[in-house]
């Protein structure tokens, strides 16, 4: 998607008037703030084409050290060359994740204000996994990948 619908607020024969965020010019609470542009319909759609990807390629958000797959590792590096510590991680319970995040107390109760308090925990159990094939179902198959790739014994 290169444009919410939202974001379009007029369109006539010659213009197209949309949103965007100005992150230069921030609000008394450090936000960027929202500004509107009007754009001749020619010249949107020629801005509007240019964040169209070509057929076989893929949008990528991060690239270099931000990289998913050696973001760790990147940044590890780069924090021993500045001579910079990683921030510490704080190890939080369920229950003061739930009151940062959600502004939601698990420990009272939502009719009558009281502290919960726990009365019994279940162990957590998983069930084995079942098995897709029967042993003489997957010799079965084994044998017949085998005879497709000519390599039967």
């Amino acid at each position: 998607m290169v444009i919410a619908n939202y974001r379009i607020k007029k369109i006539t024969e010659t213009d197209v008037t949309f949103s965007y965020k100005d992150r230069r010019d921030k609000d008394e609470k450090g936000r960027a703030r929202e500004k509107q542009q009007k754009l001749r319909g020619e010249k949107f759609l020629e801005r509007f084409r240019q964040h169209i990807l070509p057929t076989g390629f893929t949008r990528i958000r991060h690239y270099g050290f931000l990289a998913s797959r050696g973001k760790t590792r990147a940044l590890a590096i780069i924090r021993q060359q500045l001579k910079v510590k990683a921030p510490a991680k704080e190890q939080l319970s369920w229950q003061e994740i739930a009151k940062r995040k959600w502004d939601f107390d698990p420990e009272k109760c939502k009719h009558c204000g009281g502290k919960l308090q726990i009365v019994q925990s279940l162990a957590k159990q998983r069930a084995p996994p079942l098995p897709l094939f029967s042993a003489k179902e997957c010799r079965r198959i084994l044998f017949i990948k085998l005879l497709v790739i000519g390599r039967v014994p």
